[in-house]
């Protein structure tokens, strides 16, 4: 997520409170394993993607409040 300005070993703040919208950094749980990613709001679907422009986004099987687990407010590095 350097991107982001988020860089190895930084410690990201989430705030699970908030709903996460389009464009905003959040933590989702993929596969089992937590994974910070760019939020893209396309129609119904909701694809997490990689600042790396290279990389393709993809879709979460269900985009449900167990998938996104919060919103990224701030990183420490």
């Amino acid at each position: 997520m350097e991107g982001a300005g988020i860089y190895d070993r930084d410690l990201a703040c989430l705030d699970r409170s908030l709903k996460a919208s389009h464009g905003r950094i959040v933590v989702g749980a993929i596969d089992g394993q937590m994974s910070c990613k760019r939020l893209v709001v396309e129609g119904r679907a909701a694809p997490l993607a990689f600042c790396n422009p290279d990389l393709p986004a993809f879709v979460v099987e269900e985009s449900s409040e167990d998938a996104i687990w919060g919103e990224a407010r701030f990183s420490i590095r």
